[in-house]
């Protein structure tokens, strides 16, 4: 969720571009200066230019990233475009010509040196998984956690789809649940509603058709990527941290020392006065697994929110091997 922080500063700068902009469209809409091309001109430029001038500047004290400017910035445009007479816009068309260029232009430099530098900061990390590195990395690029969270499970998605191969080291979590079985289930029921539904449709609903087909192809490919991060992407440990996956979906990050318990149990077994977060898809089929206790809450994070508990579930194959080695890092 985005939090602006309307300081003293950030009010000055909305409230000029608010006046520009309002004062531009009031002066077009008067018909005072139909006939006076210089003011016609100036209006233009304030419609556009000036108006997104101080936005930018607005957002430059926002934790909006300010690259934004490149979206509202179009939006100004397309408002003049509509708003200007045909044959009243030809500054309009010069600042569509040459400035929009160099805007954009420079709005993909940046682009591209925040990406270098995401890119160099992803090698230079040591600790942690693709998924990991790729959102501390794409930090770097935002500026903003949930933009980070939410690209770097787009990325890993594709990732996982058609580069990862390989299991990583720890535990795993889908052997006794059959939740692999689950999700090849439902990847072969979507294969077969996109293909059935796809050929009914091209009759009638052509463009219905279509749209529906690449929502479904679209849907398919996260389950797969779903399926093979489940299988792929394991939970495991190091000296100071533990490292909670679910997939791609979900992550937690723990210190070793804010652990006050873990211990095997099922879902079932857990008294009711505990309020837990569970990490997993389905709680009747991954019902057995591990349950860990914190001295402070921890911050589980899931694909469109973040959950904080003192408590955690997270089903796995093997929790009595893990818990062995947690419980001898903890006596150390």
């Amino acid at each position: 969720m985005i939090q602006l922080r309307l300081n003293k500063q950030a009010i000055f700068f909305l409230t000029l571009a608010f006046i520009t902009f309002c004062t531009g469209l009031f002066l077009l809409k008067s018909g005072l200066f139909n006939q006076n091309n210089l003011m016609i001109s100036a209006i233009t430029i304030d419609l556009t230019i000036t108006t997104s001038f101080f936005i930018f500047l607005f957002l430059r004290k926002q934790k909006v990233n300010p690259l934004a400017i490149g979206f509202i910035f179009i939006v100004l445009i397309l408002t003049a475009r509509i708003v200007i007479p045909n044959n009243q816009q030809f500054t309009l068309q010069l600042i569509i010509d040459y400035v929009a260029p160099l805007v954009e232009l420079t709005l993909i430099s940046i682009i591209i040196f925040k990406i270098v530098k995401a890119r160099k900061h992803f090698l230079s990390l040591e600790s942690g998984d693709f998924q990991r590195k790729l959102e501390v990395a794409l930090f770097e690029i935002f500026k903003n956690r949930l933009a980070a969270k939410l690209a770097s499970s787009e990325l890993s998605m594709f990732y996982y789809v058609v580069f990862k191969w390989k299991k990583n080291e720890g535990y795993s979590y889908h052997k006794n649940s059959g939740i692999i079985t689950i999700i090849i289930t439902l990847l072969i029921v979507a294969i077969a509603e996109i293909s059935i539904v796809h050929i009914i449709l091209i009759k009638y609903a052509p463009v219905a058709a279509w749209v529906l087909f690449w929502i479904s192809l679209y849907s398919i490919i996260q389950i797969i990527a779903l399926g093979k991060a489940v299988y792929l992407r394991r939970v495991y440990h190091d000296k100071s941290q533990l490292f909670l996956h679910y997939g791609w979906l979900m992550s937690a990050d723990i210190q070793l020392s804010n652990i006050e318990s873990v211990y095997s149990t099922r879902i079932k077994d857990i008294a009711p006065s505990i309020d837990f977060a569970f990490m997993g898809l389905f709680k009747d089929i991954e019902e057995k697994g591990m349950l860990l206790r914190t001295r402070e809450s921890v911050k589980v994070s899931k694909l469109f929110k973040k959950a904080e508990s003192k408590a955690i579930f997270i089903p796995l194959d093997s929790p009595d091997q893990l818990i062995e080695e947690l419980s001898e890092s903890l006596r150390k």
